[in-house]
């Protein structure tokens, strides 16, 4: 059995301000950070702030349309959320290849939130044999596995743990006759 996982892609590894509604009509203010991923890549990493700020992560099209309404209490099509947060740590599957953001959301009307956010975006290839004349190549997450795919990989290392027991037993086999002639050879 062979495993490649491609490097991780770093998308963001700084620091943000999202400023607070002081002197504005809004309920909220967001910041956001834009990137371009394919359909089964995952994003991943994590976020701290000094107070609790809402995470998303949703197509630049859904953020445009929901920044257009000027409502903050209702977010379109989040495909990773976390709402009044001061630590989170995500790993979310892109559904569809496209433009995403990163969206932090501060509600507080007299704090600014301050805090550190990394982001990578990653993919993970696994390669298995399957008897000596076909090969199965199959995309999985690299932090994650969804059941049906570790049913796939559990059958196949189901054939490849009977096999190992297979050729132990032999060596045992061959190992424990030849000890048993040579004590008969020697008595």
């Amino acid at each position: 059995m062979i495993v490649s996982i491609s490097q991780p892609q770093l998308l963001i590894n700084r620091s943000f301000t999202v400023y607070s509604t002081t002197g504005t009509s809004f309920s909220c203010e967001t910041t956001s950070f834009t990137f371009n991923g394919n359909r089964g890549q995952y994003v991943s990493g994590n976020l701290t702030s000094n107070i609790a700020i809402g995470f998303y992560i949703m197509t630049d099209a859904s953020y445009q349309s929901w920044s257009k309404l000027g409502n903050c209490g209702s977010v379109p099509g989040a495909i990773g959320s976390r709402q009044s947060t001061m630590a989170y740590g995500f790993n979310v599957a892109l559904p569809d290849s496209g433009v995403w953001d990163i969206v932090l959301v501060n509600s507080s009307n007299t704090r600014n939130a301050s805090g550190f956010l990394v982001a990578y975006l990653t993919s993970g290839t696994f390669i298995s044999t399957k008897s000596l004349l076909s090969t199965l190549t199959q995309t999985i997450p690299v932090e994650s596995t969804t059941i049906k795919q570790e049913a796939t990989v559990s059958s196949y290392s189901l054939y490849l743990i009977v096999g190992i027991i297979a050729v132990v037993f032999a060596i045992v086999l061959t190992t424990s006759g030849k000890i048993l002639k040579k004590r008969r050879t020697t008595s």
